[in-house]
């Protein structure tokens, strides 16, 4: 993939690890328009999972065209909040430890 010149919002949010995915899924969201996390009430996706707003923002992420970038994204930067690709915290934890180590 073609080398990026990172904002200063991504170089300081982002972590190193999680910037070339960050780029990845910028890049579909732009291409894909309206989708969930954006069109939606933002603090369903941070709201505490096993609540009626978390399982919403779960049942419409799974939906979504962006998964794949966004599950790779949440990921690649340890995201310990929120619903990211129709995932909780927790789940994106259990799917680490199942990875194989590099």
């Amino acid at each position: 993939m073609a080398e990026h010149a990172p904002s200063d919002t991504v170089t300081a949010l982002v972590p190193a690890a999680a910037r070339e995915a960050w780029f990845r899924l910028s890049a579909a969201l732009n291409s894909i328009g309206a989708v969930p996390c954006r069109t939606s009430d933002p603090e369903a996706w941070f709201a505490d999972p096993g609540t009626a707003e978390a399982r919403m923002a779960a049942d419409a992420c799974s939906v979504c065209d962006a998964r794949v970038p966004c599950l790779a994204y949440a990921l690649a930067a340890r995201e310990r909040h929120g619903i990211w690709a129709a995932t909780t915290p927790a789940e994106r934890e259990a799917m680490r430890d199942r990875r194989p180590a590099a």
